[in-house]
C-alpha cells in the first residue's frame, strides 16, 4: 500500500477544473434550441464528475487527518518503545550482568536478553 501523492492529487484537480471550465463554457455557448441528446449526456457526465471530485476531495481530507493521527501514534509508540528498551530492559539487564557470574547457568539467558534488547 502506498500513500496518496499530494502533487498527483493537486494535478488531477487542476486538470479537472480546466476541463470542467472548458466544457461548461461550451454548454453556455450553445443556444437552447440546439441542445441535443449528446449535450444532455455531457451535462450528466459533468454532474457525475463533479460528484466524484467532491468525494475525492473528502477522501483526501480524511486521509490527511488520519495521517496526522497515525504520525502521533507512531511518535507515542516510539517513545514508549525506547523507554522500555533502553531505560528499563537495558538498564536492568546491565545490572544483572554485573551480578551474575559467567559460570552461572542463567548467564546464557542473560546474554540472549541483552542481545535481543539491543538488536531489536
Amino acid at each position: 500500500m502506498r500513500g496518496i501523492s499530494k502533487s498527483k492529487h493537486e494535478n488531477l484537480l487542476k486538470a479537472f477544473n480546466q476541463l470542467d471550465k472548458l466544457l461548461t463554457e461550451k454548454l453556455m455557448l450553445e443556444p437552447e434550441q440546439d441542445l441535443n441528446e449528446s449535450t444532455s449526456d455531457l451535462k450528466q457526465a459533468l454532474l457525475k464528475a463533479e460528484s466524484a471530485r467532491k468525494e475525492l476531495e473528502q477522501l483526501y481530507a480524511e486521509y490527511n487527518v488520519n495521517l496526522k493521527i497515525l504520525a502521533s501514534i507512531i511518535i507515542q509508540y516510539e517513545s514508549i518503545y525506547d523507554y522500555l528498551r533502553l531505560d528499563h530492559i537495558g538498564k536492568r539487564l546491565k545490572e544483572l550482568k554485573r551480578e551474575i557470574q559467567t559460570n552461572d547457568e542463567r548467564f546464557d539467558e542473560l546474554k540472549t536478553g541483552i542481545h535481543a534488547a539491543y538488536n531489536t
